[in-house]
C-alpha cells in the first residue's frame, strides 16, 4: 500500500484520563488538601517538584478530604492523581 495523501493519517497514543474528573486542591504552607467527591477509583497521589523528582505518594481515600503535608520549599508542585487506567495531574503552588 503506497502513502495517499488525501486520506486522514491521524495516528497516535490513546490516552485514558479523568475528563470529567472534578477534585479540589487547596494548597497552603507547604499543606496539600484533596477533595475526590465524584471519584469512585482507588486513587493514588504523586506530588512532584518542577525539577521532576517526585516529594510525596500516597492513597486518596473515596469523598474524605484528603491531607497531605509537602515538605519542600515554596514553589509550584505537579499534583499527579491516577487509578489503574486513568491519570490526570494539575500545578500547584505551595506559598
Amino acid at each position: 500500500q503506497f502513502y495517499d495523501p488525501g486520506k486522514n493519517w491521524n495516528y497516535g497514543i490513546k490516552t485514558n484520563t479523568f475528563e470529567s474528573l472534578e477534585f479540589k486542591v487547596h494548597a497552603s504552607s507547604g499543606i496539600l488538601t484533596l477533595n475526590t467527591e465524584e471519584v469512585s477509583d482507588s486513587l493514588k497521589v504523586e506530588v512532584y517538584n518542577l525539577l521532576g523528582q517526585q516529594v510525596l505518594q500516597g492513597n486518596v481515600d473515596y469523598r474524605v478530604s484528603n491531607i497531605f503535608n509537602i515538605e519542600g520549599p515554596k514553589g509550584y508542585y505537579l499534583v499527579k492523581l491516577s487509578s489503574n487506567t486513568k491519570s490526570k495531574a494539575v500545578k500547584v503552588y505551595i506559598p
